[in-house]
């Protein structure tokens, strides 16, 4: 994982809470889902990737090579990761943050939703 990478954490440290709050999130998942033992399965193993980036682990053993594997070649995903700016990650993760703190997140989560929104596009007309 390109984010977790020291080499990328070193210099943004406040990237491992953008994950962090994925893993809460994700776990929060699990109980809306906790009757499908199926995406529970796929959720826990989301969860145990981005975990093992967090604690530094760096086991590569945990991805397995699929029929999508072949499209996530090394220019595709550098591609991927360049439309990802330091203003850009700065953004998200200062939006994070606030939301991290504040009682109505659930009203205020829409300023994110729309940015990654956007990026999503951008990603849907890069890859086209």
């Amino acid at each position: 994982m390109h984010f977790l990478h020291p080499r990328f954490t070193d210099k943004t440290p406040n990237i491992r809470k953008l994950f962090s709050s994925a893993v809460r999130g994700l776990q929060n998942l699990k109980e809306t889902y906790k009757s499908c033992h199926l995406v529970v399965l796929c959720i826990n193993y989301y969860i145990s990737i981005i975990e093992n980036h967090l604690d530094e682990h760096m086991i590569d053993r945990l991805f397995k090579k699929d029929a999508m594997t072949a499209f996530y070649d090394e220019s595709t995903i550098q591609l991927l990761n360049s439309l990802w700016t330091t203003d850009r990650i700065k953004i998200v993760l200062d939006i994070i943050d606030f939301l991290c703190k504040d009682y109505s997140a659930s009203n205020n989560v829409q300023s994110l939703e729309i940015f990654i929104n956007n990026i999503d596009g951008e990603i849907r007309k890069t890859l086209g």
